[in-house]
């Protein structure tokens, strides 16, 4: 069945990404992630499997960091016949804004087995002075 023979006309739909009937589905790639936090630092872990160093770059946005790269297909020789692939490439963006005390200046980040780990220290805040007592007088 050809693109323009499906019910529904030529332009696909969103269910149809999402049900996996479109032929385009494996360009959708959106690395998943998990954060979470210490008392020294933040943690942010994306996996990013078949992704290199040279695939993708962080940068500071505001108070987010932001993951911006692009995952390429695995090549295929010209003689291979695929059957199936269910292995998702293409551009992704992800961006993960952080709390107020996240020290965005100096965090470190490691590519290790295809995971992603960005640490990023947290500023201390200052302690709050006390507040001075008052006393009446009568």
């Amino acid at each position: 069945m050809s693109k323009q023979d499906r019910e529904g006309g030529f332009w696909p739909s969103l269910y149809d990404k999402l049900r996996g009937g479109d032929d385009d589905v494996g360009d959708w790639f959106t690395p998943v992630a998990c954060a979470s936090a210490t008392d020294d630092c933040y943690s942010v872990c994306v996996e990013l499997p078949g992704v290199t160093e040279a695939d993708f770059t962080v940068t500071v946005e505001d108070e987010s960091l932001v993951l911006e790269g692009d995952k390429q297909p695995e090549p295929c020789e010209d003689s291979t016949l695929l059957f199936f692939n269910e292995r998702r490439h293409g551009h992704f963006v992800r961006s993960f804004k952080l709390p107020p005390d996240a020290d965005l200046v100096n965090y470190s980040s490691t590519l290790e087995n295809g995971v992603l780990r960005l640490i990023i220290p947290r500023r201390s805040s200052p302690k709050p002075s006390p507040e001075p007592a008052i006393r009446a007088t009568a």
